[in-house]
């Protein structure tokens, strides 16, 4: 063999074993959200998303914002823990798992977009204005199961005897209830639409752009100018469903095969362990209460602490600037004590 062929093989294995190792690195950080996601606590009651859920929709469900913005995150942080587990199996399975990977990484981001989605606004009637229309979103896939699950009962006449065929009707009827239930939640909050997947996962990493957490390592795409984390998000989300739907374009962007695709990985990995974590502090920005100290249970990473901080800053701090009490001063009186003072 051509030495520098060889030398090119050999520099190739090793950055592809490099990479292969900060993937790893990445995915046990993802699994260190596994407490968090696997013990849901309820919001303290004096917190923000104490007062999101509060005499809302109360008829539908008692915490109608913090539950459609938890169980997203869940979702994630379950995908990000199969992920881990998948990558530390590579070595005894000597396979790399790529679409398996992939897959994960790309339901985890978006899985977690969603929950910046609905959080990150910082008028209260939006996020209940976003819990609901979210949920209402669900509904179509759900009368398609109807309409197939009517059809196989409709198979057989005998059907319309048993329990199961009643417990389904029963359970069309109090959908419908629920369906009535979200338009009247639809018409008391702002109209916002439902953002598709891919726009989800845009609208979330600019905001994380616009509001970079504290926790990121140095290096890391959020807030940069030239290509932030919205075109580094967006860039892995087209390629990772590409693959995950048996699509070959990707495969153009990648001449050096097993160290591309390790690259791909790794950059899937860490992209969607960041929205995890950031979707994990942001809700507990709304969940944690200011006065008196907070009842939760810290069950997430240390190195969340500065972001939770940071942006209970962004989201606590007045909506408007405060008035300088010296314009409110009627004239001819002292507007400060210092005033005061000098009239002395």
């Amino acid at each position: 063999m051509d030495p520098a062929e060889l030398f090119t093989r050999l520099s190739e294995k090793l950055t592809t074993a490099d990479a292969m190792h900060r993937t790893l690195i990445r995915a046990q950080r993802g699994k260190e959200l596994y407490t968090w996601g696997l013990n849901p606590q309820y919001a303290d009651p004096n917190s923000s998303l104490a007062a999101d859920d509060a005499g809302f929709m109360n008829e539908y469900t008692g915490d109608m914002v913090s539950a459609t913005a938890r169980f997203p995150i869940m979702n994630a942080i379950d995908c990000l823990c199969a992920t881990a587990e998948l990558i530390e199996w590579r070595p005894k399975s000597r396979d790399s798992h790529t679409t398996s990977i992939l897959a994960q990484c790309r339901t985890a981001m978006e899985s977690a977009a969603t929950t910046i989605w609905i959080l990150s606004d910082r008028d209260r009637q939006m996020r209940r204005g976003l819990s609901v229309r979210f949920t209402t979103s669900e509904l179509n896939a759900q009368r398609s199961y109807h309409v197939s699950t009517t059809k196989w009962f409709n198979t057989d006449p005998n059907h319309a005897d048993t329990q199961q065929y009643k417990d389904f009707v029963e359970h069309v009827r109090l959908f419908d209830n629920r369906v009535r239930m979200l338009r009247r939640g639809e018409n008391i909050t702002p109209k916002a639409p439902v953002r598709t997947s891919d726009g989800v996962v845009r609208f979330a990493a600019k905001w994380l752009d616009k509001h970079p957490p504290a926790h990121a390592a140095e290096g890391e795409p959020y807030g940069r100018r030239a290509f932030g984390f919205e075109d580094t998000a967006s860039g892995f989300y087209l390629t990772s469903s590409a693959i995950m739907h048996g699509l070959k374009w990707p495969l153009d962007y990648m001449p050096s095969g097993e160290l591309d695709m390790s690259r791909l990985i790794v950059d899937g990995v860490s992209i969607a362990v960041g929205f995890a974590e950031c979707a994990v502090a942001l809700f507990e920005v709304h969940a944690q209460q200011r006065a008196p100290k907070t009842q939760r249970k810290i069950l997430y990473p240390d190195r969340l602490r500065p972001t939770i901080k940071r942006w209970a800053r962004h989201f606590y701090e007045p909506v408007h600037p405060a008035v300088d009490p010296a314009l409110l001063a009627l004239p001819g009186t002292p507007n400060s004590a210092l005033d005061v003072g000098l009239d002395r």
